[in-house]
Parts: C-alpha cells; sequence; structure tokens
C-alpha cells in the first residue's frame, strides 16, 4: 500500500489499542472492522505485542459491519453480533433456495424459454434440484446479493416492479426474492443513502481499506467512516513514493526457477535479521505456484558427497569443501502459510467426502483407489502408514487390479462381466500367494475360481498390507452400495449420509476433532438443514465441488512462517518484503469474466461510479512497492516454443519505465547479490547453475557447489556431466565380477555407471498406476514373455504332463487371464498358438542334437590377469560337455533371435569356459528362433590363452565403465562394428546407419520407441553427443572413444558369429595390448 495507507494503518491501529487500554472490564468484545478478511491473523498479532493481550477481538468485513449497522433489531450496544444461520434471510443459501423457488415459479411462463432446456432436463426428477439449476441458482444469488450492496437502488427498484432489468426475467426473480422487503440490504442501504448522516466522522474506523466500489464508500461515510481516496493509476512521481532501490526484478526460466531464486535471496536476507513472519508471497496464478513455494522452502541443505571421515574401502575422499558448500549442508527449511485455500486443500475429512461421493456415480479403478490412500484421516482409520501406501501401490500394479469391485460391479456401467482385472481378482491372487507356491495357476476359464495365478506377496508387511486392503475394498463395497441406491435426498437426509461415510472411513479420534467441526460448519453454510428441497446426487457433488474448492476467508495466522496468497487488490498488509511471483505477460492484471446476463457488465462500463478491476491490480502493485522495504517481482522471461525472451506483464513494465530500470541492457553485475534487471542478460547467464562461470559468493542454494569448475576450464562447457572427465576412480577393483555383471557393463555401460556405482535409479516415463486392462493386439505377447513362460514350463514339465501344442495353449490362457492381461479373441489366442508351436519346435531342436549323455548344466570359472591383478569371473553354462574330440561344447538357449545381446551373453559364457579350461579348445552354440523357426549361431573354439586375451581386454572395458560413462552403445556401437574394416575405417553406410541409429526414434506400429540419444540412460550423460563428431576425427582411432570400443566387444563378437570361429590368440593379445598400454 502507499505510504499514506501506511500511515493511516498505523494510526487507526494506535486508536484501537489506545481504546483496548481505557479501565474497565477486561473481557469486553470489541467489534474490529478490517477491509481484508487475512489482515485478522496481522492485526491480532500486532495489538498482542503492542498491548500485552488481545482477546475478545470481533473481527468484521466491510459489507458484514455494515448490514450488521443497518439490521432493524441491532442494539447500539451490540451491533456487531451475527445472527444464527436460520434466522437470517439474506445469506447466501437462503437467497439461493429463495431464487430455486423463483425460478421454478417462472417455469412455463415464457420469460425463461432459453433457459428452461438448460436447468431442467428430462432426465431428471420433477422433484429433485439437479446441478444446472442449484449452480445457475448460485450464480444468480450472488448477482442480486451484489446489486443490493452496490447498486440498492436499482435492486430494490427491480424488487417492487418486476421490471427494468435485461434479461426481463432476473427483474422477475428479484421481486421473487423480495430485495424490496424492508429487512432487504438494498432497502437499508437505500434509505441510508438518501438520508443524512448517522454518525460524526470518526466513530466507524476501518482498517486496511484499499479499494471499494463507490456505494461502499458512500455508505461508509454515511456511518462516519474515514474513506480513504483511491488512486486507480500508476503515478507519475511513483519514484518519489517508492524508490530504485525498492523493486528488484527477476526474469528466470521457468516457475521453478522463480522459487528457488526467491529461497536463495531470503535465506541470505534471513542471515541480515530478517524474519519470516515479515515476507509475504503473492501471485496471480496460486494453483501452479502454491505447490512450488511449498516444495521448495521445504527444502533443507543437502549433503554434498560422503559424511566427514568416511573412509570406507573403495571410496576416494571428497576435495575440502568451500565455505559456501558447508554452508549449503546447513540450510533450514523457510516455515511457509498459505493462505486461501479451499476446504479441499486444507481439510482432509473434506478431501475425502469428495472422493467418495464420486466413487458412487462413476467406477473404482486403481489410480482413484491410489489416491484414496493419499487421505490422511482414510489412512488413520485403516491403520496404513506413509510406508505401507508404497507398498499397497505395488500390490496393485503386480495384481493386475485395474477397475471393478467385480464382475457383478463390471456389468453395472454396461461392461461384460469379467472377473479379471477386478479388486476381487486381485486379492484371490493376493491371498493364494501366502498359501502355495508363486505362479502356480488354479481354475480355467468358465470356473468357479479361476483363473487365478497366485503372487507373491513377499514379507509379513506386505501380507499385512494384502489384510489392509481387503478390509478397505471390502468397506468401499458396503457403503458405495449404499450410495449408489440414493439418487436425491434433501439436505438433512444427505448429511445424514455424509456422517456415515465420515464415520466408516476416516478417523474419529480428537485429532481430528478440529477437521470434523471446520467441515461441519463448511456443510451447515452449503447445506442448511432448514432447506426441504430434495437434490439430486450429482448436484450435491458439484455443489460441494465447488463449496470446498471456494478460498477460504478466514484470518491468516501470523505463526512465524512466510506468508503467501493469491495476488488480490484487497490485501492490504505491511510486510518489510513482498515477493510477487508469476508476473508474466497476460497474467496481470487480471480480466473480469462476467456472465452475459449480469448487470454488471453494463453498469460497469456504462457508469463511471464502479473500479475496474484491471485498475484495482496496476494500483495495487504500486501500493505495494510503496509499502515495502522490498518488492520482489519475478516472472517466466523465456519462451520455450519460440525460443526467445519475453517481457514482464505490462504493469511491471510500466513501473520499471517509471522507476528507470533497464529491461533490455546487456550489462549483468559479477556480483549475484547486486540488482539485475537486464533481461537479455540473465537469459544468457542463467543464475545459480552449479555449470554457471561466475563467482558463487553470496549463494547459498549450493547443493551442487562441488560441480561448478573454475571459470578458466569451464568456457564453453554443457551442462550435463562431462562423460570425458572422472567421478570416481575405484583405488581397488573387485577380486571376482560375475558374466552378468560384465554382460550388463558391456551392453548398457551408461545404465551400469549409475546403478552399480551411483546408485542411482531412473524409473520408466510412465511409473502411474494404470486403470484399465492390459489388453494387447496381435504383436504384442512380447511384453508378457509368453514364450519364455513356454520354455520354462517345458523345462519343469514332470513325466505324464501333456505338452501338446493345444495344451500348452490352453495353460499359457488360462496364465495369462490369472494375471489379469486381457487378450483380444481370436488374434489373441492365434499368437499364443503361434507361440506354443515356435517354442515346441525349438525344444525338440535343443533335445535332438547329438551331444553326450554327460551333458548338463554347470558353474564355470576363470581366473584373469589384469594390470590390478588376478579377477575372477564366474558364470553358469546351460548345458557344458566333452565331444569325441576333446573339445568342450557350451550350450545356450534363448526363445528370441539369436543376435545382439543374446549372442553377446552367449559369446563372454563361452570365453569364460574356454579361459578356465585345460582343454584344446571350446566351442559354442547359441539356439535362437529366426522368423518362428529354430535356428543355431556357432561360435568356433578358441583356446584358453585367446579366451584369456580376450577377457582381459573386456575386464579393462569394464573398469573403465566403473570410473566414468564410456561411449559404448548398444545399438549405435554395434552398427558401427559391422561397418569397419581391417584398418578399422567406418565405411559410409556405416556411419550413415550409426547416425540413424543414435538419433532416429523406434518403430514400434503406432507406439514408436526413443532414440538410443532419448534413452533414460544416456540422457543424463550424453543428451549433447554427436557421434559424427569422433567419426570425423582424423589419426589414430582411440581404443577408449566410440570406435575403438565398438571395434573391441561388437567388431570381435560379429566376426565370431559370422565367421563359425573365434578371433585368434594373436588378434585378441594384440586388443588387449592395445588397450592396456592406453
Amino acid at each position: 500500500m502507499s505510504t499514506q495507507s501506511v500511515m493511516r494503518l498505523t494510526t487507526a491501529l494506535d486508536e484501537l489499542i489506545a481504546r483496548l487500554e481505557v479501565p474497565g472490564e477486561p473481557f469486553a468484545e470489541t467489534p474490529v472492522v478490517i477491509g481484508d478478511p487475512l489482515m485478522e491473523g496481522w492485526v491480532r498479532h500486532r495489538v498482542a505485542e503492542r498491548s500485552g493481550v488481545a482477546m475478545n477481538l470481533i473481527f468484521l468485513t466491510v459489507d458484514a459491519a455494515i448490514d450488521m449497522h443497518l439490521r432493524p433489531a441491532h442494539k447500539d450496544e451490540d451491533w456487531w453480533r451475527r445472527e444464527a444461520p436460520e434466522k437470517d434471510r439474506w445469506n447466501p443459501a437462503s437467497v439461493r433456495g429463495r431464487v430455486i423457488d423463483a425460478l421454478r415459479a417462472l417455469r412455463g411462463d415464457g420469460v425463461l424459454a432459453d433457459l428452461e432446456s438448460y436447468l431442467w432436463p428430462t432426465v431428471l426428477s420433477p422433484d429433485a434440484v439437479g446441478w444446472r439449476e442449484l449452480a445457475f441458482a448460485g450464480e444468480v444469488a450472488a448477482v442480486i446479493l451484489r446489486l443490493c450492496r452496490e447498486r440498492p437502488e436499482v435492486a430494490a427498484e427491480w424488487g417492487l416492479k418486476g421490471t427494468g432489468s435485461d434479461p426481463a426475467w432476473l427483474a422477475r426473480v428479484a421481486r421473487l426474492v423480495e430485495t424490496a422487503a424492508p429487512d432487504s440490504p438494498a432497502t437499508l442501504r437505500a434509505n441510508l443513502l438518501a438520508g443524512p448522516p448517522v454518525a460524526e466522522p470518526g466513530a466507524f474506523e476501518v482498517l486496511g481499506l484499499t479499494a471499494a466500489s463507490a456505494t461502499t464508500r458512500s455508505l461508509l461515510a454515511k456511518l462516519g467512516a474515514k474513506v480513504p481516496p483511491f488512486e486507480a493509476a500508476l503515478r507519475s512521481n511513483v519514484a518519489a513514493h517508492v524508490g530504485r532501490e525498492a523493486v528488484r526484478l527477476r526474469p528466470c526460466y521457468g516457475a521453478l526457477r522463480e522459487v528457488e531464486e526467491l529461497r536463495a535471496w531470503l535465506l541470505h536476507r534471513f542471515d541480515l535479521g530478517l524474519e519470516p513472519q515479515e515476507v509475504l508471497v503473492m501471485t496471480p496464478s496460486p494453483e501452479t505456484y502454491g505447490p512450488l513455494v511449498l516444495s521448495v522452502f521445504g527444502r533443507r541443505g543437502a549433503s554434498l558427497g560422503r559424511p566427514d571421515g568416511d573412509d570406507a574401502e573403495g571410496v576416494s575422499k571428497q576435495p575440502e569443501p568451500s565455505k559456501y558448500v558447508l554452508k549449503a549442508r546447513r540450510l533450514p527449511q523457510i516455515p511457509v502459510h498459505v493462505t486461501q485455500m479451499g476446504n479441499g486443500q486444507s481439510n482432509p475429512l473434506a478431501e475425502a467426502v469428495l472422493e467418495l461421493l464420486a466413487l458412487a456415480d462413476e467406477r473404482l479403478d486403481a489410480p482413484r483407489l491410489v489416491s484414496l490412500l493419499a487421505c490422511d484421516a482414510l489412512l488413520r482409520r485403516f491403520s496404513i502408514s506413509a510406508d505401507d501406501v508404497e507398498g499397497l501401490r505395488s500390490l496393485l500394479i503386480e495384481s493386475g487390479a485395474r477397475w471393478g469391485l467385480d464382475a457383478d460391479d463390471r456389468s453395472r456401467v454396461d461392461q461384460p462381466r469379467i472377473h479379471q482385472n477386478t479388486f476381487a481378482h486381485a486379492l484371490e491372487r493376493m491371498a493364494l500367494g501366502r498359501l502355495m507356491p508363486t505362479d502356480t495357476l488354479l481354475g480355467t476359464d468358465g470356473a468357479e475360481l479361476g483363473p487365478v495365478v497366485a503372487m507373491e506377496t513377499g514379507d509379513r508387511a506386505q501380507a499385512r498390507r494384502v489384510s489392509q486392503l481387503g478390509h478397505l475394498i471390502a468397506s468401499l463395497r458396503a457403503e458405495i452400495g449404499s450410495l449408489r441406491a440414493i439418487q436425491q435426498a434433501t439436505p438433512a437426509g444427505w448429511r445424514a449420509c455424509i456422517d456415515g461415510l465420515l464415520k466408516t472411513f476416516t478417523d474419529s479420534s480428537a485429532a481430528m476433532a478440529w477437521l470434523r467441526l471446520d467441515l461441519t460448519e463448511k456443510l451447515d453454510e452449503l447445506l442448511p438443514l432448514a432447506d426441504g428441497v430434495p437434490l439430486d446426487r450429482s448436484a450435491l457433488r458439484r455443489l460441494l465441488e465447488a463449496g470446498f474448492t471456494l478460498p477460504l476467508s478466514g484470518p491468516s495466522p501470523n505463526s512465524g512462517s512466510v506468508t503467501m496468497n493469491p495476488l488480490s487488490p484487497h490485501l492490504a498488509r505491511p510486510f518489510k518484503v513482498v515477493a510477487l511471483l508469476g508476473m508474466n505477460d497476460g497474467a496481470f492484471p487480471r480480466s473480469s469474466t462476467l456472465r452475459q446476463w449480469d448487470p454488471f457488465q453494463k453498469l460497469t462500463t456504462n457508469d463511471g461510479g464502479e473500479i475496474d478491476p484491471r485498475a484495482l491490480d496496476r494500483a495495487l502493485l504500486c501500493d505495494l512497492a510503496a509499502g515495502c522495504e522490498t518488492l520482489w517481482i519475478s516472472w517466466t522471461a523465456y519462451e520455450m516454443k519460440r525460443g526467445e525472451g519475453i517481457p514482464p506483464c505490462v504493469p511491471v513494465s510500466e513501473l520499471a519505465t517509471a522507476l528507470d530500470l533497464d529491461l533490455s541492457s546487456d550489462h549483468v553485475s559479477q556480483d549475484p547479490d547486486a540488482e539485475r534487471t537486464s533481461l537479455d542478460a540473465a537469459l544468457r547467464h542463467p543464475a545459480r547453475h552449479p555449470w554457471e562461470d561466475r563467482p558463487k559468493e553470496g549463494i547459498w542454494d549450493a547443493e551442487f557447489a562441488q560441480l561448478q569448475p573454475t571459470e578458466e576450464s569451464s568456457k564453453g562447457r554443457t551442462a550435463e556431466v562431462s562423460a570425458s572427465r572422472p567421478v570416481g576412480l575405484d583405488p581397488e577393483l573387485p577380486r571376482e565380477v560375475s558374466i552378468d555383471e560384465l554382460y550388463r557393463a558391456l551392453l548398457s555401460p551408461a545404465e551400469y555407471f549409475l546403478k552399480n556405482r551411483l546408485d542411482v535409479f531412473i524409473p520408466d516415463d510412465d511409473p502411474a498406476v494404470p486403470g484399465r486392462e492390459r489388453i494387447e493386439p496381435e504383436g504384442g505377447l512380447g511384453v508378457w514373455k509368453v514364450k519364455d513362460e513356454i520354455l520354462e514350463e517345458l523345462r519343469s514339465a514332470t513325466d505324464g504332463t501333456d505338452l501338446s501344442e493345444s495344451a500348452l495353449t490352453e495353460r499359457t490362457l488360462s496364465r495369462i487371464a490369472g494375471r489379469g492381461d486381457v487378450l483380444l479373441g481370436a488374434a489373441g489366442r492365434e499368437n499364443v498358438k503361434s507361440s506354443a508351436e515356435t517354442v515346441l519346435a525349438l525344444w525338440k531342436a535343443w533335445l535332438d542334437a547329438a551331444l553326450p549323455a554327460s551333458e548338463t548344466a554347470k558353474e564355470i570359472s576363470a581366473e584373469i590377469e589384469t594390470p590390478d591383478g588376478i579377477v575372477v569371473v564366474r558364470g553358469v553354462a546351460a548345458r557344458y560337455a566333452m565331444d569325441e574330440t576333446g573339445v568342450a561344447v557350451v550350450h545356450q538357449l534363448t526363445v528370441s533371435e539369436p543376435k545382439g545381446k543374446h549372442l553377446l551373453r552367449s559369446w563372454l559364457v563361452q570365453l569364460t569356459a574356454a579361459a578356465g579350461s585345460e582343454v584344446g579348445g571350446t566351442v559354442c552354440r547359441t539356439y535362437g528362433v529366426s522368423i518362428r523357426k529354430p535356428d543355431i549361431i556357432k561360435f568356433g573354439p578358441i583356446t584358453p590363452a585367446a579366451a584369456q586375451a580376450t577377457l582381459a581386454d573386456l575386464l579393462s572395458i569394464w573398469r573403465l565403465a566403473r570410473t566414468r560413462p564410456v561411449e559404448l552403445f548398444e545399438g549405435t556401437s554395434a552398427v558401427l562394428a559391422m561397418g569397419l574394416d581391417s584398418n578399422k575405417v567406418v565405411s559410409d553406410t556405416a556411419r550413415l546407419e550409426a547416425e540413424a541409429s543414435w538419433f532416429e526414434r523406434k518403430s514400434y506400429g503406432d507406439n514408436p520407441g526413443p532414440a538410443e540419444s532419448e534413452s533414460r540412460w544416456n540422457v543424463p550423460f550424453f543428451r549433447h553427443f554427436d557421434p559424427r563428431q569422433p567419426l570425423g576425427r582424423e589419426g589414430p582411432v582411440d581404443p577408449d572413444g566410440l570406435v575403438g570400443l565398438a571395434e573391441r566387444v561388437w567388431g570381435r563378437l560379429n566376426a565370431a558369429s559370422k565367421s563359425n570361429a573365434a578371433p585368434s590368440e594373436a588378434q585378441s593379445a594384440n586388443v588387449a595390448k592395445t588397450g592396456a598400454d592406453e
């Protein structure tokens, strides 16, 4: 607010405190009229600070105070006492009820001809009030009440004559509502305006009034209030009132960055003496910035690296952190209180009521059940902890629960009566998992129980969660069934239903008593018990949704926290620091959205007595700048689609022009605490990133400060971690490695480095709980690994098991259905039948191979000498035997096409078996499927010495992959290797194919997969990697670069598989020597 407004508020507050200090009754009630409901907390706190006590202060808004002063039955000594809601004819709920009666009285009269089909659809009961009628009546009631208060002469005239409005029905509704009655706010205010003042100036004081309509100002003057003038435009001499140093402009890349910048600056100011309760954060977009402020302000200082003194084996010591890094580790949370949130956001009981009422009209699916588990009151009722929620979520996903309580519940919404994917089916799977081995199949199609596949439920904690889930679903089945049977009821009837839902699904302990009281008060407002008009169930739900979403108008408690609320012209409270977030172009000032039939649409436009809301917003910005020590303004200053900077909203630009703040120059201060107002410079130099070149002095949000390079070494460096920069070398390699680990390190080094070395797991793009059946058309069966299941059944078959194609097909179909997967009719059955046929042919080829009778699975191992010492490689060969020539034979089996990663695993098994053997050679045969027919890929014999040399070289790559990300990729490297000649020169065709493999998205029907450059494992290190750069370099090939690694792994693998012969001992030794020398 302006400086004059601050002085007026301070003076009025001093007078209030002086009245409270007059000797007399210490507990006497004192009315305090405030211009903004959220000022209550601030005034109460200041009165308590100054006088030591703030008891029995009765806070009233301006409109409420005027109405109470004008009541015919009020007494001068207690005019502020509120009437009971049932006695107040002019509260919003009572007026809405009379509007409904008026609309129904006019039905069929012709005046509502354009509205009748909308308000009263034929599907509704003639007695019940539908949602459209209820919502429209609420809007009409709000307009009539506003008309009574701001244009009382118009409302009184309409109430008396029933004519004069456009549309005509509005005046007739006003007459039926009795806006001309003696107790009407319109009549009382019109009489006051027509008569002389009723009190001397100064008899009526309003704290913090910044904006009001012309009528309200006239009424306050009649009552003796001091009405400050309203300035609706930015003043030409704004610099004299504000001052250049009071405004700080912060253009940012996005909403999250805005909040992070504000947090960093506030933490610095708190160190200089600022208190959190002296900070107000406002935004025109609370739905966007509210959650961000709560999240970012709730951060604590993150630990950088391992705790001091951690000398665990295998962990390199970090350099001594700077003083700013040490301070960042101790960063506190910033307490914040978000005001003006609806009951649905602030009261978990209201949230639970809305969710449960929605289930009566909609189907219960897994995502909705998970959202129910977010309600704290429900968790308390069913003894579910926060850790249990994630366990229940995983149970729902793994069990195949999608939607519907059972098959009957599905048929209720005209869907096939299918037991699969229902919650009953999921609970059966969980229960069977506690009684029998996992994956046990019970029942078949058409049986009373089944098909059901037992699901592993894990430890005792998961078993307890299964019980909790069963209890919750049983309660939902009972209560939702009862609720669906009620189509309409009176407000009293619906209140009884809501009470029953709260009793069943929410905690009734003393800890929830105040939340229950808050919900009861809101229900009294929305569903007055005296109203006997029956409501349709959908109307009830919509009424509560709208009522619980509306911002609460209660006080803002002064609890030592930063206050955040929406940007409103009436929020005039003095704070030392006011931060305005999201001041984007078009977001402020806000345009008013009036209905076409709203009379204020014309009154505001044609009559100068009304204040345009946009003018209020402009005046608010100037007032805020003049009434605080520092005004922080930030906005999203970069448009991602156009790739260019954008200015802030027009009032901010006007303020910057008035204060001579430059938004276009390229100058930016080297001092991070100095003012930055240059839009262009701010966009080119995003502040407070770990990789920026500027000094970090005074930056408190430094969780990743150790990653910041020096200014000299970081020129031209990209934002991601450099792939060529070691993250942390192993002082000593593990003495043993499995074939599986070596396989993962060679197949996807980036994934291996993140998971095994940095302990970082990146989830899939869509971790959401599915809410519909997993229906797959042709070609989608690979997702379910049907062939692997059929092969596993063949391996575990006992004597007497029917292994015919038809029997395997039926058992597989039952197993798929028992897990909750749904096939698309004949197409799905045909796919399973084809898979069974293919696997049976592969199994026959595997069994019919001319092998010695002694062939069996065998554990294999080899001791490999490396520069770091002996490393033991261990694994298992599926089948291992000696043939009649003394050559060891290794057999591997896969149901996929034997190429790529499957051959890589087989090759590693052959190398390990050969390196640990004393026989002259070891061969490997990999059985797989190519074009639905068995296929065999043979690796020729390799000697122990050649195998040891090759494994030593592969272990050096494994060592490198444990140290840093390496340029080795499953697709791109394999393509490059196929185009290498003997001189390690890549062909032009291979270059193009490698480029396509890296950049082009994979084609999988209508759902293309990500390109290799978009892989969630490659993006953290190789977002800007371009294979054309290393391929275009001249000179010798780097053995640890893209081409060198492709040749060392995939090149030799391709040569071995295509020529039916492994690399010679000399070739392997030369490659290993090259890598070791490097």
